[in-house]
């Protein structure tokens, strides 16, 4: 038997051949397919699943000898894939399951031994959602996204804290305290650090060596920063080598509707805006640019901009640090920005890529931030 098959019952083409042969292209296509047709408890069809626990799988079946199966819920008929030799089709009676549970039961059959085992066991390293540790203490500028009322958390927290809650991936936990909270102990218990911060914070170096020689190059593990995260350590080499660049000044204020062009529309955190997009919020200028360490994924579109300035501006960027992941967003300095749902997708899917979940090309594009560089100039008139 081929190495790559399924047999999707409730799919009538594959019931009409019996079995057919995919790839891993088209295996995770036809994911993402079901994953957009969700049905809800004593509903027909096919359970939606998330794209990450399709990867799982597919890596799990490349061991030769070896069948999965995985049941839909309420005992409905279920995928099976194919590997080696084995080749089976069954209906098995689903268990009661816990609310949000999409698959029920798992057996795999190893040389012609069957081991029962629950979703929970088979899929438990990508169904536990990753811990990320949000920072938004100012030592310096306190933006309204980042000041938390009375008894309250901030805007920027609020809306992290909703897509953790709407999307299960990851749980956060906010801090104003880094002193406290950024300490090597307590970095054991994340997977993700986020800063939405300004100044020299109050972390100890023997931390900060830590956390740039050990923690951040582990694989798994990332760093977010939007907005103020490049207005933090400003004259700490080893921080802004890390981040990518230092702010130097705002030419478009938090009033100003600007025009950015997206360099990478295939990379995840570019789709919520196509390849081009306008925005009301407030847009840096670096200092410590290091094009040459970075993939530039979007930056101000010049020509459709006010005020002109003969300079290429990069809006969000990426980088590999170690066998950790760096995203950055310029954007959130406007509250309302944290209620925008492209900015929110866009730093949902960051997150995501950070920490690992999702691929996507981080290779540097010095050439690209050449070009602008030029295109800039022009476009201001020099």
């Amino acid at each position: 038997m081929p190495r790559e098959m399924f047999v999707m019952k409730k799919r009538p083409d594959a019931a009409a051949k019996g079995e057919a042969t995919i790839t891993h292209s088209q295996f995770c296509r036809e994911a993402e397919g079901e994953a957009s047709r969700e049905t809800s408890p004593g509903q027909t069809g096919v359970p939606a699943w998330p794209i990450e626990m399709a990867e799982t799988i597919w890596k799990t079946l490349r061991a030769p000898h070896s069948a999965h199966f995985l049941n839909s819920p309420a005992g409905r008929d279920f995928m099976t894939f194919e590997v080696g030799h084995i080749s089976t089709v069954r209906r098995t009676a689903a268990p009661s399951r816990s609310p949000g549970s999409h698959w029920l039961l798992a057996a795999t059959i190893v040389c012609g031994t069957v081991i029962g085992l629950s979703s929970q066991s088979l899929l438990m390293a990508e169904d536990k959602p990753i811990r990320v540790l949000m920072v938004t203490q100012s030592v310096g500028y306190v933006h309204g996204s980042v000041r938390r009322p009375a008894d309250t958390l901030s805007p920027s927290e609020i809306a992290v804290k909703q897509l953790a809650q709407h999307d299960g991936w990851f749980t956060v936990d906010c801090t104003q305290d880094a002193a406290a909270d950024f300490t090597r102990e307590n970095l054991q218990n994340y997977q993700l650090v986020f800063f939405y911060t300004t100044g020299a914070l109050p972390i100890s170096t023997e931390n900060l060596d830590y956390f740039f020689k050990d923690w951040l190059r582990q694989p798994g593990h990332g760093f977010v920063g939007t907005h103020s995260a490049t207005d933090t350590f400003g004259d700490y080499m080893p921080y802004w080598d890390m981040i990518g660049g230092t702010f130097a000044e705002h030419p478009w204020n938090a009033g100003n509707t600007v025009t950015i062009a997206v360099h990478d529309t295939g990379f995840p955190a570019m789709k919520p805006f196509g390849k081009e997009f306008q925005i009301k919020d407030e847009i840096y200028r670096y200092k410590n640019w290091q094009p040459e360490k970075v993939r530039v994924l979007m930056s101000l579109d010049m020509a459709k901009t006010e005020p002109k300035r003969p300079f290429m501006v990069p809006v969000s960027w990426v980088k590999d640090y170690g066998k950790g992941r760096v995203f950055y967003t310029n954007l959130g300095h406007n509250e309302g920005t944290w209620t925008d749902p492209r900015f929110l997708e866009h730093l949902n899917l960051g997150m995501q890529w950070a920490a690992g979940k999702i691929d996507g090309d981080a290779t540097p594009n010095p050439d690209v931030s050449a070009e602008l560089e030029e295109r800039a100039k022009k476009d201001a008139g020099q």
